[in-house]
Parts: C-alpha cells; sequence; structure tokens
C-alpha cells in the first residue's frame, strides 16, 4: 500500500509553537487529505499504531482521523467516499 511519507514530520510540525511552522504544517496536512483521502487515512491509521511514533504526533493523528470521521458529512467531495449502512 501506499502511503504520504511526510506526514510523520506534518503531525510534528502541528504542535511546533512557532506560529508560521504550525500553520504551514496543518496546511500540509490538508493538502495531503484532499489529494487522495484514502492514501490519508490509511497513512493516519499507520502512524496512530506506530509504537514507536512520539506520544504528541500519535494523539495528534488521532484527532485529525476523528476530525476527518465527524466532519465527511459537510464537506461535498467526500459524499461519494463513505459507506452508508441502513439502520
Amino acid at each position: 500500500m501506499q502511503f504520504f511519507e511526510n506526514l510523520k514530520e506534518c503531525l510534528a510540525g502541528c504542535q511546533n509553537p512557532l506560529p508560521d511552522i504550525r500553520k504551514q504544517a496543518e496546511q500540509e496536512i490538508k493538502n495531503l487529505r484532499d489529494t487522495d483521502p484514502q492514501i490519508f487515512m490509511a497513512t493516519l491509521t499507520r502512524e496512530i499504531a506506530d509504537e514507536e511514533l512520539e506520544a504528541g504526533s500519535r494523539q495528534m493523528a488521532c484527532i485529525i482521523f476523528k476530525n476527518f470521521i465527524i466532519n465527511r458529512s459537510q464537506d461535498a467531495k467526500y459524499l461519494g467516499y463513505w459507506i452508508t449502512l441502513d439502520a
């Protein structure tokens, strides 16, 4: 499977106290998400499971993953991406 190899650095950058670095990392994460949501989600999952990754970066990956799931219906470009289940 293909992964976004620079996501790890972006996760660390999102925690940087310098606003310019943090904003750049956040924008790069948005770009990766919009480039290919499936690869983005697979990469997030890989980073969450990587026990060698710094805890703060793993937590950031969890937050981004949660937000992506919660906000999925608010962005029309992702409407066909999700499986719908009849209740």
